[in-house]
C-alpha cells in the first residue's frame, strides 16, 4: 500500500519521518513536505519530496496524490486547495487535526472571502475518509462545526518520540521554581492573561521562561507588549526566548521546568504539556478546553489556571500522572494506533 503524507514542516515532522522509516517497512510511505525546511530539516531520501514551489512542482504533486492508496493530511489548512481542485481524492484522505486547522476556522472571520473559504473548508472536510487525533473533544468540535460524518480515528501520531525527564524532585526545596509560560509567540497563548495570574507571585523565587520564537501572528507590536509587561512585573525573572533553537536545546530547557502555565482558550501546546506531565511536573490550564477534558478522561490531574499557586505537587499525583502519560504516549501505543490508521 502506498501512503502519502502531506506535511507542513514543524518541529515534530523530522522525528515522525524517522519513526515511520524505522517501524513501518512493509508499506510504502512517501512524505511530501511544505514550508520551513531550514529550521526543521530531515534526511532526504527516496521517500521524501520537499515542495519549494507548488506551481513549479504541480505535475509531481498531482502524480503522487493520484497514485497514493491513502493520503494522510498533516494540517489541512495549507492543503485545502489541492482537495478543492481534486475532490475525487477525499475518500482516501485522512485529516490529522492541528489546532490552527480547527480553531482558526470555527466560523468565518468576516467578509465574503472569509465566508467562501469557510464554506470550501466545510465541503472538503465533510468528504474526508477519517479524522485523526487523540483529543476526542477536537473531533467532536469538528463534527459540530463542519457537519462531517467522517469516523474518529484515535492516534498519537507524533507521540512515539516524546522525551521525558527524571522524576526525582530537586534536592533543594528552596531553589528557584522555573515556570514555562505558553508555547509560542502566537496571540492565542493569551500571554497577558497568564502574566496577570502569575503577578501576585512576583516577589517569590521564580524564573519565567516564555517561548516567543515562532508562530508570530501578532507582529512586533504584540511581542513588544508581552516582553514589556513581563519585564515590568517580573524584571529579570522574566526570560523571553526570541531565537529559534534546535529541538534538543529546547528539550534541555523543558528539563528544568517545574510548572507549566497555559492561558490558551483552546487546545494548544500539548507537546509541552505532555512532556512536563510525563516528567512528574505541574501543569495549569483553563478548565473549559478540550485539553482539560482529554487529561481528565485519561486520569491525569491538571490544575485550573484561575487558581494558580506555587504549592508543591503531591508526589503521589505526580507519579501517577507520569505513569499514565508515559503509557499512553509510549512507542508501543503509538505503533498500535498508527497501525490501525494505516490499515483503516
Amino acid at each position: 500500500m502506498k501512503i502519502l503524507h502531506l506535511c507542513v514542516q514543524e518541529k515534530f515532522t523530522p522525528p515522525l519521518i524517522e519513526f515511520v522509516r524505522e517501524n513501518f517497512v512493509d508499506d510504502e510511505h512517501m512524505f511530501m513536505t511544505f514550508g520551513d525546511h531550514e529550521n526543521f530539516p530531515y534526511e532526504a531520501g527516496k521517500d521524501t519530496m520537499h515542495v519549494g514551489s507548488q506551481l513549479k512542482q504541480i505535475l509531481s504533486i498531482i502524480r503522487e496524490l493520484n497514485s497514493a492508496d491513502k493520503i494522510i493530511v498533516h494540517s489541512f489548512a495549507r492543503h485545502f486547495i489541492i482537495f478543492f481542485l481534486q475532490p475525487w481524492l477525499l475518500g482516501r484522505a485522512y485529516w490529522v487535526i492541528w489546532g490552527g486547522d480547527l480553531y482558526n476556522n470555527i466560523s468565518p472571520s468576516g467578509g465574503l472571502k472569509s465566508l467562501l473559504k469557510w464554506r470550501f473548508f466545510r465541503c472538503i472536510i465533510k468528504g474526508f475518509g477519517g479524522i485523526v487525533c487523540f483529543v476526542k473533544g477536537d473531533y467532536e468540535l469538528a463534527v459540530k462545526t463542519f457537519g462531517t460524518k467522517a469516523p474518529f480515528i484515535e492516534c498519537v501520531l507524533y507521540g512515539g518520540n516524546v522525551d521525558f525527564f527524571d522524576l526525582e524532585p530537586k534536592e533543594d526545596l528552596g531553589s528557584t521554581k522555573t515556570i514555562l509560560l505558553g508555547n509560542s509567540a502566537s496571540m492565542s497563548n493569551e500571554h497577558e492573561y497568564a502574566l496577570d495570574k502569575l503577578a501576585p507571585f512576583k516577589n517569590e523565587n521564580i524564573r519565567i521562561i516564555c517561548p516567543l520564537s515562532y508562530h508570530d501572528d501578532g507582529g512586533a507590536g504584540y511581542l513588544d507588549s508581552v516582553i514589556q509587561k513581563g519585564s515590568t512585573i517580573f524584571g529579570d525573572k522574566f526570560v523571553p526566548i526570541m531565537d529559534y533553537m534546535p529541538l534538543n536545546d529546547y528539550l534541555e530547557i523543558l528539563s528544568t521546568v517545574d510548572i507549566c502555565v497555559f492561558g490558551h482558550k483552546r487546545q494548544q501546546g500539548l507537546g509541552n504539556a505532555i512532556t512536563v506531565l510525563g516528567s512528574g511536573k505541574k501543569v495549569f490550564m483553563r478548565n473549559d478546553i478540550t485539553s482539560w477534558d482529554f487529561f481528565s478522561d485519561l486520569g491525569v490531574e491538571v490544575y485550573d489556571v484561575e487558581s494558580f499557586s506555587l504549592d508543591p505537587m503531591d508526589p503521589v499525583i505526580a507519579k501517577n500522572n507520569a505513569i499514565l502519560i508515559r503509557e499512553y504516549f509510549s512507542k508501543e501505543n503509538a505503533l498500535k494506533q498508527m497501525n490501525n490508521l494505516y490499515k483503516y
